[in-house]
């Protein structure tokens, strides 16, 4: 059998195809190649909803992890896989990951992606398991440890952590799933593979319709809530490039938003950012300064202790952090390129991550 007559093979089982993938050296680079893994038959021959959530089943070992990244024993994801159960009790310390931490098991679980999908991954410490601070990260196809793609160590304390993750290339990732307290855990691992457009919000997702009656009225775009003069408040969830709040001026030039830090979440204190997104002309200037909530101007870094940072489509940093004169976070960007940017708003408080609310006034000129 060749790689290419798998592309139009039948199956019913993703992790039998993905072996024979394996098997045969099959590249996972062609999204032709990973079609079947995306459940287009049904067992009866019918045609499933393409993200129907699919329950494992706790009494099989294919949900365990394995021992290290790269190790082809470990449960693979390829859909929508809900109530993975992870025993970090038998894996061992991995110490070479930067952004994880160094005191926990960790475990890897594959995680086949096309080109383009949004996935949305949640863990937590299993019902009735010995409360852990769970720790969530991310490595490329390579296993490079050196720098993680996404990684969430957001919670304080035994809270959820999460991220989403838009992937960049068709292929195989690895996550990590690890504690920052030592010896090992039993979390529980939620992997959602929305679908912006289909009609239904999923998790993962602000909304899924462009209607004017989503999001409480403030209105949809590309599945992500609006802000703009006539809804201005800040839109839950938001803290990452995904699920971002779309920025609309409504042929104004300036916008005042207001938000805060550490808001309702599975945490009593986090480090999770406000993620607000805008289209921007070419050559436009961008500038967005700090207030407190009742809208007095930032006085001191210490007083509205928050960081700002502009981040291009891709999620990297477009322009190097700024400050103002009395030490308050600021983004001042000139003659921007044309394209989608992010402003990226994070407590910069060492300790204490209780609620702290703000104000964002934001203007754009030619």
């Amino acid at each position: 059998m060749t790689c290419a007559s798998l592309d139009t093979m039948t199956t019913t089982r993703s992790g039998l195809l993905l072996a024979l993938l394996l098997g045969l050296g099959c590249s996972v680079s062609d999204p032709s190649v990973l079609d079947p893994l995306r459940d287009d038959v049904d067992d009866d021959g019918g045609t499933p909803d393409d993200d129907a959530q699919v329950e494992v089943d706790m009494n099989t070992d294919l949900r365990q992890g394995a021992d290290a990244c790269g190790d082809m024993s470990g449960f693979v994801i390829g859909q929508t896989q809900l109530g993975i159960l992870v025993d970090t009790t038998t894996t061992t310390n991995q110490t070479s990951v930067p952004c994880a931490p160094s005191d926990g098991n960790d475990a890897f679980f594959g995680l086949d992606v096309v080109a383009g999908e949004v996935w949305h991954f949640h863990l937590s410490v299993a019902p009735g398991s010995e409360a852990k601070n769970p720790v969530l990260y991310l490595l490329s196809e390579d296993c490079d440890d050196r720098a993680c793609i996404q990684n969430s160590d957001a919670c304080l304390g035994t809270g959820d952590e999460h991220f989403a993750f838009v992937a960049p290339s068709s292929g195989r990732w690895y996550l990590g799933i690890d504690s920052a307290e030592p010896g090992g855990g039993v979390f529980q691992l939620d992997a959602y593979r929305p679908v912006c457009g289909d009609g239904t919000k999923e998790h993962g997702e602000t909304c899924d319709s462009d209607e004017p009656s989503a999001c409480g009225g403030a209105g949809c775009v590309n599945c992500r809530c609006r802000v703009s003069p006539t809804s201005p408040g800040e839109k839950f969830p938001n803290d990452n490039l995904y699920e971002a709040n779309q920025i609309e001026l409504e042929g104004t030039d300036s916008l005042t938003i207001t938000g805060g830090l550490a808001g309702p979440g599975s945490c009593e204190q986090s480090s999770y950012p406000d993620v607000y997104t805008i289209l921007i002309d070419d050559q436009e200037d961008l500038s967005v300064s700090l207030n407190d909530f009742s809208g007095t101007a930032c006085s001191s870094g210490d007083d509205l202790p928050i960081q700002l940072s502009l981040l291009t489509s891709s999620g990297t940093q477009a322009r190097p952090p700024a400050s103002d004169g009395n030490g308050c976070a600021i983004i001042d960007a000139a003659d921007l390129p044309s394209g989608r940017y992010f402003i990226h708003v994070a407590d910069a408080r060492p300790v204490d991550r209780s609620a702290l609310a703000y104000q964002l006034d934001l203007t754009v000129a030619p």
